[in-house]
């Protein structure tokens, strides 16, 4: 038998005196949420990454500007000249740094809601072929 043939609804058949409905549909879409879970977690998964590595590239870059900045103040003596403009650089690493988690959390938020509508439609559509086999099984 084919997957066709397999997947296409069966009369209902008598368990005693119950009439049992072909609930096969449900069963696949079941399982199609299942698989759109599935789908969800990768994209959350995968999003969480590229937030992941944005951060640390940030941060290790925040980091190095701010060793090299401690290094040069280190080995000058008294106040360098250049101390308040290396702080400037400092402050506007630490910014951009800022600026990045605002970025993530941004990312976050678009990819929770995008994985959200795509659980809701997967229910919905669920639900709509459970309402089909239950208006089959009362006649309706």
């Amino acid at each position: 038998m084919t997957d066709e043939q397999n997947s296409s609804p069966k009369p209902p058949h008598l368990a005693g005196k119950v009439i049992i409905p072909d609930l096969s549909g449900v069963a696949e879409a079941q399982t199609q949420n299942v698989k759109t879970m599935g789908e969800v977690v990768e994209t959350v998964t995968e999003t969480f990454r590229n937030i992941a590595s944005g951060h640390q590239t940030t941060l290790q870059e925040s980091l190095s500007s701010l060793s090299a900045a401690m290094t040069e103040a280190s080995n000058s003596a008294g106040m360098p000249t250049g101390v308040s403009c290396q702080a400037d650089v400092q402050l506007k690493s630490m910014e951009n740094a800022a600026g990045q988690f605002v970025s993530s959390a941004n990312k976050i938020t678009e990819a929770t809601n995008q994985s959200h509508e795509k659980l809701n439609q997967a229910v919905a559509q669920s639900i709509a072929k459970i309402e089909e086999a239950a208006k089959k099984f009362s006649g309706g």
